[in-house]
């Protein structure tokens, strides 16, 4: 093997190591189906209880509304 074949060589091993860390990164960085679920979960609630405030405050106006002015 001459110098510029190991020298290659070593180049396409180093940038072959390099894609490998990159991909594991970009692996940790990705979130699970687990964690997808429990963050639907978590906003249907926090749109249930919007919802329902939303409710109570038009019940309010209605009856703010209904009252005779004095």
């Amino acid at each position: 093997m001459t110098t510029e074949q190991y020298q290659r060589m070593l180049a396409r091993l180093t940038k072959i190591e390099e894609t490998i860390n990159d991909i594991i990164v970009s692996q940790s960085n990705l979130v699970s189906l687990q964690q997808v679920q429990q963050l639907l979960v978590l906003t249907q609630t926090e749109m249930q209880d919007v919802r329902e405030t939303v409710t109570a405050l038009e019940d309010r106006i209605t009856i703010l509304e209904e009252e005779p002015i004095s």
